[in-house]
């Protein structure tokens, strides 16, 4: 399959002087942004957990966690390079064996990129030889990791090291969010904190950040926990353009009809070192709105932000049958930051039979700053024919042309991806990582959103019904604070480790 990418060139060339002669090709200069659609393997390899991230320059970077022996390369993987001619290269942070058989193994579970540095969060996981003595069952224990590693703007793995922190206070690390201005480096993420501070696996926040554009200061920490509701689970969090956003839900029963944000300036939390905003639970009632909705089975809150505006998109699975959970739709909710207000919900019409398909979701506009041409990318992995399924509803609801609400949608069926992204939040330049349902081979994918009606390429196309329910709710304001670990800000010490990128093998199995 390899020789496809240079079979099929001269039909890729043509393509692109139609497009130019269209005045269609975006203005960005990278060759990231000149294929349409087109979709590549690593044929060599398997993994899971794909994240794909991108350069300010529009080189793809993909995390992906390998299983198997440590002598075969078992560890988290990273791919950074051109991989429209198979010159990207790859490095490891490989798994090992520590005394009496114990296993270590790494897994990311998020990462952004900021400049020239790709930020990356997860655990590093150590399965125990000894069995436990009263249930006879593997012993495994975990810590949270930061880590971080330098791009080459040439898209080349040129790196010879990366660093990485063992955050202690933390069992694991799940999602981050980044804010980043005047040199100044700000990374907020949820996880779950150390036993040695909370017997029961509370949720917590951890935010490490680095200030220069008033006194030069070295990167510090804190972690901070849910202390007095350890039913409060994180799911994710966002920053729009002045506000950090965690969403939650309550593991009790009844809760279902609402789910949950925090919100603090990012300004307080980078120069101020100050969380206390984040003691203000806010709480979304699902059952006021028209029609019932409801987040049944614990279902997780995905945000996105808006990136030049003081809003985030709340999305997650629900139901409107009042009388049984049986099947289910995406419903997406609009918050204002600067008042908490929800100021309406979205219901796409897609039906799922289970409730726990929503995996990412990405704001994504044709011009900065426009709303109006603006559209959410809801990213599903759910079970039967299809793979993977992405809803594309319009952000503002006033943007859909006619009276009847239609969101296009995405399908792949040997394909289950598993993150999405886009080079500058741009619907020119969408990318998605997942692996082949079939042998878990990783893929990366990159797309320009097509219009509602237009062909299908890599991905299929069809439509789904919108249902718009224009309520405006005004959140019920909790205090449930969160308990800082130390006082004050920790220093925090990267620990710099040696690495070798070596080329990979990557086969073009699709392009338009």
């Amino acid at each position: 399959m390899k020789n496809n990418i240079f079979s099929k060139s001269i039909n890729y060339v043509a393509a692109l002087a139609l497009l130019a002669m269209l005045g269609l090709l975006p203005s960005t200069p990278t060759e990231a942004q000149t294929v349409q659609s087109a979709q590549y393997v690593f044929p060599t390899t398997t993994g899971r957990q794909v994240i794909v991230r991108e350069s300010d320059a529009g080189v793809p970077v993909i995390s992906y966690r390998k299983e198997g022996p440590i002598s075969s390369g078992g560890g988290a993987h990273f791919v950074y390079g051109d991989i429209y001619s198979s010159g990207a290269k790859d490095f490891i942070i490989g798994d090992s064996m520590t005394v009496n058989n114990n296993s270590i193994r790494y897994v990311v579970n998020d990462m952004r990129v900021v400049g020239d540095m790709c930020y990356f969060c997860g655990c590093r996981e150590c399965n125990y030889g000894e069995p436990d003595p009263w249930t006879g069952g593997l012993v495994t224990d975990s810590i949270g990791i930061l880590g971080r590693f330098r791009l080459d703007p040439s898209g080349i793995m040129t790196l010879s090291s990366f660093d990485l922190k063992l955050m202690r206070e933390t069992k694991a690390l799940h999602r981050m969010a980044v804010d980043a201005s005047n040199h100044d480096t700000l990374l907020v993420m949820t996880g779950i904190v150390n036993t040695p501070y909370s017997t029961t696996s509370a949720s917590c926040l951890a935010v490490a950040r680095v200030r220069h554009t008033i006194v030069p200061d070295p990167w510090k920490y804190n972690v901070a926990y849910v202390g007095s509701d350890p039913d409060e689970v994180f799911t994710d969090l966002a920053i729009d353009t002045r506000y950090a956003v965690i969403a939650s839900y309550r593991k009790v029963s009844g809760d279902k009809y609402y789910f949950y944000l925090r919100a603090a300036k990012s300004t307080d939390i980078l120069f101020d070192d100050d969380y206390t905003d984040f003691d203000d639970r806010n709480k979304y009632s699902l059952a006021d709105s028209c029609i019932k909705i409801t987040r049944p089975d614990n279902a997780e809150v995905r945000l996105s932000a808006v990136p030049w505006d003081k809003k985030v998109y709340a999305s997650f699975m629900c139901s409107m049958n009042p009388c049984k959970d049986s099947l289910y739709n995406t419903a997406m909710c609009e918050i204002a930051t600067n008042s908490m207000n929800l100021e309406n919900i979205q219901v796409v019409q897609k039906i799922f039979s289970k409730p726990h398909t929503l995996a990412d979701t990405k704001y994504l506009y044709k011009t900065y700053g426009d709303a109006s041409t603006a559209f959410v990318a809801l990213l599903h992995q759910p079970d039967g024919r299809f793979g993977t399924v992405v809803e594309y509803p319009h952000a503002l609801t006033s943007s859909y042309p006619y009276t009847e609400q239609t969101a296009l949608i995405q399908r792949l069926t040997d394909y289950r991806i598993s993150s999405v992204s886009a080079l500058n939040g741009s619907v020119y330049d969408v990318r998605f990582g997942g692996v082949r349902r079939s042998s878990t081979i990783p893929t990366y994918l990159q797309e320009i959103l097509p219009s509602l009606y237009d062909n299908s390429q890599c991905m299929q196309n069809s439509e789904a019904d919108v249902l718009v329910i224009p309520d405006l709710i005004r959140p019920d304001r909790i205090t449930n604070m969160l308990i800082s670990i130390y006082e004050d800000i920790k220093a925090l010490g990267w620990d710099t480790k040696p690495t070798t990128p070596e080329s990979v093998d990557v086969d073009n199995i699709c392009i338009y």
